[in-house]
């Protein structure tokens, strides 16, 4: 009998500069609903990755689902799923992706260190993390 997988989702935000900032799923769902949102992305449109990720042994093993999309915050830090009306028209493909919002290779592969570089079962993080566990490089404007 084999054993059931498991799953985990991984999801990311993408700037302008290429930085990729790993997401903690609490403060996803604290900006989708319009609770809570970094200081530093207050005006800002991003790339928001999201990957649904097999997991074997605790380890990420390969990516089950992605999906990419742009997302905008506005100056009182409310999230907005979607490009704005000045923004440049979606690409989307059968699956439901817009494809400019894509990562680039180089974005790709730093994806891919964040999770498949370590186990899941694993607290340490090699960049520093405020009370609410955002990176602190989203707190900066």
């Amino acid at each position: 009998m084999s054993e059931s997988a498991r799953y985990a989702s991984f999801t990311f935000l993408l700037d302008e500069a290429g930085q990729v900032h790993s997401l903690p799923h609490s403060l996803y769902v604290a900006m989708v609903h319009s609770e809570a949102a970094p200081i530093g992305l207050a005006g800002k449109r991003l790339r928001l990755v999201d990957w649904y990720v097999r997991l074997k042994d605790g380890c990420a093993e390969h990516v089950a689902s992605e999906w990419y999309g742009w997302i905008h915050i506005d100056a009182e830090g409310c999230y907005h799923p979607s490009t704005l009306p000045n923004d440049p028209p979606a690409v989307l493909n059968s699956r439901n992706i817009d494809e400019t919002a894509l990562p680039t290779d180089e974005e790709r592969e730093r994806l891919e260190l964040l999770v498949f570089g370590k186990t899941l079962s694993s607290t340490e993080t090699t960049e520093e993390r405020g009370p609410d566990g955002v990176p602190l490089d989203l707190y900066s404007g």
